[in-house]
């Protein structure tokens, strides 16, 4: 909101308004004032993904419980380019900042259907684009139909959307329960289970 110069100072009674040392002494505190009232005139902005600095991002994942968000080196780790180069074996890598704003919506509008494949198909949409697919062994059947093994889940994804195969493993297995196997893969290549243990070095 913008506040015309001597909103303050005009409010002075008028024998001190006529007094150049009160005049710029309450300048003083109309700057200072100025700068509070900002703050408190953006707060309804600090919650909305679309505006928020990207410093808050992180922030307000951790409202939600998602640390994807926060890879220890800022918010501006990875690139919005798709990429599926292997990463350094350092701190995870994080998604670029036009990715970050869409996961956190995604996670917020899945906040109660967390772990479903839906959620997860929903979550990887915004991370990786269009082609994502989530296929689930759980289901409804009829009685005696259920089959010996429901506690399985293939991810397929179009790319790893800018993160290292680690960094996408952690964020994917975040999103699945402990007890469901995953198999995910990149643009046809299986990166999960993986061939090889340092790939899964850190990763559940």
């Amino acid at each position: 909101m913008s506040r015309r110069p001597g909103w303050l100072v005009d409010q002075l009674p008028p024998a001190m308004v006529d007094e150049d040392f009160f005049r710029r002494f309450v300048t003083i505190f109309e700057e200072q004032a100025d700068t509070l009232q900002a703050h408190g005139d953006n707060l309804d902005v600090l919650a909305d993904t679309r505006l928020t600095p990207a410093e808050m991002l992180p922030w307000l994942a951790s409202w939600i419980g998602v640390r994807a968000l926060d890879g220890g080196a800022g918010v501006t780790s990875g690139s919005d380019a798709p990429s599926d180069g292997a990463g350094d074996g350092g701190s995870p890598e994080v998604p670029g900042e036009a990715r970050q704003r869409a996961l956190l919506e995604a996670w917020a509008a899945t906040l109660m259907s967390r772990g479903t494949p839906g959620a997860l198909r929903t979550v990887l949409t915004a991370l990786c684009g269009p082609g994502v697919v989530v296929r689930e062994g759980g289901g409804v059947f009829a009685e005696g139909a259920c089959p010996a093994d429901t506690a399985w889940l293939e991810v397929e994804l179009p790319s790893t959307g800018g993160l290292d195969p680690r960094s996408l493993l952690g964020l994917v297995l975040d999103e699945i329960p402990a007890h469901v196997r995953a198999t995910v893969r990149v643009a046809r290549d299986q990166i999960y289970p993986a061939v090889t243990a340092d790939l899964l070095e850190g990763v559940r």
